[in-house]
């Protein structure tokens, strides 16, 4: 297959996430930046490799100076609303979280102490699945996109699958190769017969 049947983008934009709701108690959503390397594998298809890093911040009196890394790979299901210029699409995949903070040892809540001592070190890394929607509307050679995701784990042995982290993102997204070939068809990387299913 040529190269130029490729279809690759760069994204980047803000991200809103409460980092991790077992450990912030007050869910409030803290501010990061998120960068992404997309491309098209059929015509409704798209890979998304993502790496979020939220900037330093305390979680209530529990954890002090946190520092949160998320990498992630999502594919996403693309579906055109009349137009063509805006599209909604789902969003599935898996995540790892890279998590370090500070212990105060001050919340008297049973859950905390097993992370250590007061004033201890803590670090960890967790797997977890990535479920969402989004929306994209292209503006000259650029998308505008918006997302909503949870990403679900589990939390101990004797906790059940549940939500750890609701994350928020706007972003701008530039396609490296040329949106579309001459018949207004995506290029992509994978021919599968049919097209993009049209829900609205």
């Amino acid at each position: 297959m040529s190269s130029d049947s490729t279809r690759f983008s760069v994204a980047g934009g803000m991200s809103f996430s409460t980092d991790n709701i077992r450990r912030d108690m007050a869910n409030v959503p803290h501010p990061g930046l998120d960068l992404r390397f997309q491309v098209f594998l059929t015509n409704c298809i798209r890979l998304s490799a993502e790496y979020t890093h939220n900037t330093q911040h305390d979680l209530g009196i529990i954890w002090r100076d946190v520092r949160s890394n998320l990498y992630e790979l999502d594919f996403h299901y693309i579906a055109s609303i009349k137009d063509n210029k805006s599209e909604f699409y789902t969003i599935a995949g898996i995540a790892a979280q890279k998590w370090t903070g500070i212990y105060t040892g001050m919340g008297h809540e049973y859950e905390f102490r097993q992370y250590g001592s007061p004033q201890s070190y803590y670090s960890t890394t967790w797997p977890s699945l990535s479920i969402g929607c989004g929306m994209q509307r292209t503006v000259k050679k650029f998308e505008l996109y918006g997302e909503f995701k949870y990403r679900v784990s589990k939390r101990s042995d004797n906790v059940p699958i549940s939500i750890m982290d609701v994350n928020y993102s706007l972003g701008v997204r530039y396609h490296i190769k040329p949106s579309f070939d001459k018949n207004g068809r995506r290029k992509p990387l994978i021919r599968m017969p049919g097209d993009r299913y049209h829900w609205f």
